[in-house]
């Protein structure tokens, strides 16, 4: 088995590079995946994991909220696949059952759906600039309410259902077997509109692989130092961590009709440390949020 994962893993890597060798379709006719006329407000939000400062991460209720609020214009989520193959929305591979934790990635389809999970979740945040602001003592009680909840997995074919008009950004998390994942999910996308979709991942040969699978795809790569920017010549936006925003990078990347998203702002704080760096480009990337209603309100009042 370890010899078939090995020969796995070097088709993906090889393929991988052949990829950036050729420049396949990767550095000409960017575009956007939806029409930028449809915004809801000058700037645009997206809900992180769902509306998930309101309800649990990546749950139906998350999504449903992010949906009716129409400061959101984008709801992100996060996939991972079954042990039988099956796509569903988590962000840790690891989660917490009533009989201990357990692997998503180990875990039966049916099983999945059978068991409830406890949410808990270790936010790091800066409590001391949350308790001066009104908005602030809201975040912290957001923060502080949801632990310890239980709550049901819902898969990506279920979640398809709840995005109503918002655009969809899809966090892959390919896990150990790439092949595997990047199969189910050509064939959960077959004959299905892609359009309204951005499919984003940290890790840029994963991500090369299933743009090579899936040609039509609309690919963001997230980066969290300087060093991986250097990515954005190989998908079609780029997702940045709040800390690493650049000022000139992102103008660049906007004047080459990159979309650029900035994640994740948990604070008041960030988004005028964001913004401020921006500068004229402010109004031109997406936030990436789980309190879209107050970053919403805060970005009013900045404006």
């Amino acid at each position: 088995m370890k010899l078939i994962k090995s020969v796995k893993n070097i088709i993906v890597y090889g393929s991988t590079i052949a990829l950036i060798g050729s420049g396949i379709g990767f550095h000409s006719e960017m575009r956007q995946p939806v029409d930028e006329n449809a915004t809801m407000t000058d700037y645009l939000i997206g809900a992180h994991r769902g509306d998930s400062s309101l309800a649990i991460e990546n749950t139906k209720e998350s999504i449903v909220l992010a949906s009716e609020n129409n400061e959101v214009d984008y709801i992100e989520v996060d996939v991972r696949m079954s042990l039988d193959g099956k796509l569903y929305l988590s962000h840790d591979d690891d989660v917490l059952t009533a009989n201990g934790n357990q692997n998503i990635s180990e875990m039966m389809s049916a099983d999945i759906e059978a068991s409830s999970f406890i949410y808990v979740k270790d936010e790091k945040v800066n409590y001391f600039d949350l308790i001066f602001d009104k908005d602030g003592r809201e975040m912290l009680r957001r923060i502080r309410g949801l632990n310890g909840d239980s709550y049901s997995i819902i898969s990506l074919s279920d979640a398809m259902k709840l995005f109503g008009d918002k655009k969809i950004l899809l966090d892959l998390k390919f896990g150990d077997n790439v092949l595997r994942y990047v199969d189910s999910l050509k064939k959960f996308f077959k004959e299905k509109d892609t359009s309204n979709i951005v499919f984003q991942s940290d890790d840029p040969t994963s991500l090369l692989y299933f743009k090579s699978e899936m040609p039509d795809a609309f690919c963001s790569i997230l980066v969290r130092d300087e060093e991986s920017l250097k990515y954005i010549d190989y998908f079609d936006g780029i997702g940045i961590r709040k800390d690493v925003v650049d000022k000139e990078f992102v103008a660049e990347a906007i004047n080459q009709n990159k979309l650029v998203l900035v994640w994740t702002i948990k604070s008041k704080q960030d988004l005028d440390k964001v913004t401020e760096e921006l500068d004229d480009n402010c109004d031109d990337v997406v936030y990436i949020t789980d309190y879209p209603d107050i970053i919403s309100k805060a970005l009013k009042k900045n404006r």
